[in-house]
């Protein structure tokens, strides 16, 4: 590849065949029922276009697969399934392609019915990352005492009072340790030719000397200050009710202003601004900021967890000298000379171009697991968090919560 214009979406290897190198488990063959009775699933369901021989094949990968997940966490067989709360499906639950933009997914988690779906031909390799989907939401629930919704997840929401403290703390840490970094963030605003008749004196005449992004960036400032003032006086009125009202408003306000700042800036100078909205990161790891560029999927806080998952779970086996393809596959570090770079371009309608070649300090890669020094940040953070979770009462509770 030389250049591409529009960054491709990302798309998940799949190995072409499945690899273990592990400690044989006490069955030798797993049926469906060896599915249940060893790791507690609710059950196997298997789709109209599964096959004999492929549902014996993927049932028996799955039961070797699970059984390397619970030996490298140090989790105990039917701690995979909580309690009978997850249930497996195999070609099954999917409309292939259809409502999908692209293509449809190699595997997905349903929330609702907690099943992790693994599809005939492409499932292989995914299943860590979709159980890694299944503890995210899991956790989140049992730590709300299962009464907010079975949509919720731990990566995308605050933890619930059923939560120990220790494990709340751990995953914060985590959090962290996944979203922060050096790489500027925001989102990057266009020009807006419905901009272009206006006219802001003060700032025209900044500019003929200014980099429009160092003006915003003050203006920004100024529109922080503001809404930081506003939300303290919120604080004044009684009813919570008000309060609560009076802080969406100052945001609400400080966002737009911020967002016509920009826009004006994007048109006045045919460029690209970079916008922070309240709330959000002002810098971003490495990883974080790939996934933005990818897409608004690939930058899902659910997504996020699940491949900072698979990849912990990848370096695990690799450094204990194991392997199974099935459970997780393609997410290994790679050295730079075999990677794709996404440098930065003075084009408005594609501010990215993809390239074979690392122009500079700008330059991230085209691969969307993390790497590096922030691959060990979160490798740590996340060997803490399960650490902790393992140590705590989490699963004790979930037994103590009827199944749906």
């Amino acid at each position: 590849i030389k250049s591409v214009d529009k960054i491709p979406k990302w798309k998940r290897d799949v190995p072409e065949k499945m690899e273990r190198v592990a400690k044989q488990p006490e069955r030798e063959t797993f049926k469906p029922q060896d599915l249940v009775d060893v790791y507690g699933v609710r059950g196997v369901e298997y789709g109209n276009w599964m096959d004999e021989e492929s549902s014996k094949l993927h049932t028996q990968l799955a039961g070797l697969a699970f059984n390397d997940l619970a030996d490298i966490l140090g989790i105990e067989n039917s701690t995979i399934s909580y309690n009978g709360r997850l249930a497996v499906a195999f070609g099954a639950r999917g409309m292939g392609a259809i409502g999908w933009k692209d293509s449809a997914p190699s595997a997905h988690y349903e929330s609702e019915k907690m099943v992790i779906n693994l599809t005939k031909f492409s499932g292989g390799g995914s299943l860590a990352h979709e159980w890694g989907h299944f503890l995210d939401n899991i956790v989140a629930r049992i730590s709300n005492g299962d009464k907010v919704g079975k949509r919720v997840y731990l990566s995308a929401n605050d933890a619930g009072p059923e939560m120990p403290v220790e494990v709340t703390e751990a995953f914060k840490k985590l959090t962290e340790a996944i979203h922060d970094g050096a790489r500027p963030a925001g989102a990057l605003v266009r020009p807006n030719p419905k901009k272009e008749k206006y006219t802001w004196d003060r700032v025209d005449k900044r500019l003929a000397t200014e980099p429009a992004q160092k003006i915003y960036d003050e203006l920004a400032a100024k529109y922080d200050q503001e809404e930081a003032r506003a939300l303290k006086m919120a604080e004044n009125y009684s009813d919570p009710k008000n309060v609560e009202k009076a802080k969406a408003r100052a945001t609400r306000k400080a966002n737009m202003n911020r967002k016509a700042a920009a826009e004006y800036l994007a048109t006045k100078t045919n460029s690209i601004i970079r916008m922070v909205k309240s709330g959000e990161r002002k810098a971003v790891s490495d990883y974080v900021a790939v996934a933005r560029i990818m897409g608004e999927y690939e930058s899902d806080p659910k997504e996020l967890f699940a491949r900072a998952f698979e990849s912990y779970i990848q370096d695990k086996l690799t450094s204990q000298q194991m392997k199974n393809s099935y459970l997780v596959y393609g997410t290994e570090d790679r050295p730079d000379e075999r990677m794709l770079w996404i440098n930065p371009q003075d084009n408005p309608e594609y501010p990215y171009i993809l390239e074979a070649t690392k122009k500079g300090e700008d330059s991230l890669p085209y691969f969307a697991y993390p790497r590096g020094e922030e691959r060990k940040k979160i490798n740590e953070a996340m060997e803490t968090f399960v650490e902790t979770l393992r140590g705590s009462e989490m699963f004790t509770k979930s037994l103590m919560l009827a199944l749906e």
